[in-house]
């Protein structure tokens, strides 16, 4: 368990260094309160700017896992390929492919379905 909650601590660090990193944190000027410079400034944020951040911090979580699922449906497609290839007139392994086939086709509709509803609530919403 110890083990494990560091670990956790580690990728909060990391996935936190990223983001400052690609400027989702990154605050606009008319954000910051005028009269205080400092630390001060960024602990005064108005609500409109912490909204602004979380929608930051979502687009940027959102991207990245549609981007892992494209990664993970480019190997399903590459081991489909390796079925197709393998199967050797073997009815059985044709079928499991094709069914793995299918399944890879209908997550792709399901991702592409996802992401635009997505875009669809966070333009409506904001």
């Amino acid at each position: 368990m110890q083990k494990f909650l560091i670990s956790l601590k580690i990728l909060f660090i990391l996935i936190t260094n990223k983001l400052i990193a690609s400027n989702v944190f990154a605050f606009d000027a008319y954000d910051i309160d005028p009269e205080n410079d400092g630390a001060e400034s960024i602990i005064n944020l108005s609500w409109s700017t912490w909204f602004s951040l979380l929608d930051k911090i979502f687009a940027w979580i959102v991207n990245h896992i549609f981007w892992v699922l494209a990664v993970i449906l480019i190997g399903v497609f590459i081991y489909v390929w390796y079925l197709f290839i393998t199967s050797s007139w073997d009815e059985a392994q044709f079928k499991k492919a094709w069914k793995t086939f299918v399944y890879a086709i209908i997550w792709i509709i399901i991702i592409i379905l996802s992401f635009s509803v997505i875009k669809l609530i966070s333009k409506v919403w904001i």
